[in-house]
């Protein structure tokens, strides 16, 4: 799909960074060559917060044609400082271990309007049974929008930071962008939507976590987490304490 008179619309690319020294690199050059073949108004920004070689990512992102900021420990907060250095009219958050091809950030530019937050269809970076089965639940859950921050990229336009100065919250440590998707929605009249696309026009993300950890394991705290704190509301500390215990480790 081609949006030639939308390529004027700037982008803000914003990757929170701590200790990625080794994914960050590949997530760059994916972006590069976005940049080059399908986007050439797309603003890179590394936001490198509380990590032990902040000079390396500094360099990384240098070398790989990306602004590098740096923020407060946390990736809220490391999402507001990048959010607050760009310049463009849609900001897209990513993790470093996301890969985007080509055709993704086009349909974003697109269909984004003021007041618009929402994400878009995700395959993993390892295809089999197991992985397609993880893709197939977390496409479906975000795309009925049961659980709208279920994503490791997000976009919205920049006027909910600017104008309605809604933001991530740093004090959260888990469920942030779940809690910046409903504060939008609720607070600024936000509208979510679901960008559905094919595995040729996809960001992928690394099931890294799900194999070191176990795929079922790592979905029942999922179900546990929100089940209990979103539904019964209950106090999300110590899931906080468990997820960066077991469940994402540094």
């Amino acid at each position: 799909m081609n949006y030639p008179n939308l390529r004027k619309k700037k982008i803000s690319v914003i990757i929170p960074a701590c200790n990625e020294e080794y994914r960050l690199p590949t997530a760059l050059k994916f972006l590069q060559v976005i940049r080059r073949v399908e986007y050439p108004n797309l603003e890179i920004i590394v936001s490198i917060n509380g990590s032990h070689n902040p000079k390396a990512l500094k360099l990384i992102a240098q070398q790989n044609g990306a602004k590098a900021i740096h923020s407060a420990k946390g990736p809220s907060a490391a999402r507001n400082a990048g959010a607050l250095a760009s310049s463009g009219e849609i900001l897209i958050f990513m993790d470093a271990d996301v890969l985007l091809k080509p055709g993704v950030i086009s349909r974003i530019a697109g269909l984004v309007k003021e007041n618009t937050v929402g994400t878009c269809t995700a395959y993993p970076d390892i295809i089999n049974v197991k992985t397609l089965l993880l893709v197939w639940g977390k496409n479906f859950v975000r795309s009925s929008g049961l659980l709208k921050g279920m994503s490791e990229l997000v976009f919205c336009h920049r006027s909910l930071f600017i104008e309605k100065k809604i933001g991530f919250d740093p004090q959260m440590k888990l469920g942030e962008i779940h809690d910046f998707f409903s504060r939008a929605i609720k607070g600024a009249q936000a509208k979510y939507i679901y960008i559905h696309t094919p595995m040729s026009e996809c960001w992928k993300f690394s099931v890294n976590r799900y194999e070191r950890n176990g795929y079922i394991k790592t979905l029942m705290f999922w179900v546990r987490w929100w089940f209990f704190t979103q539904l019964l509301k209950r106090d999300s500390k110590p899931f906080e304490q468990e997820y960066w215990i077991t469940v994402e480790p540094d």
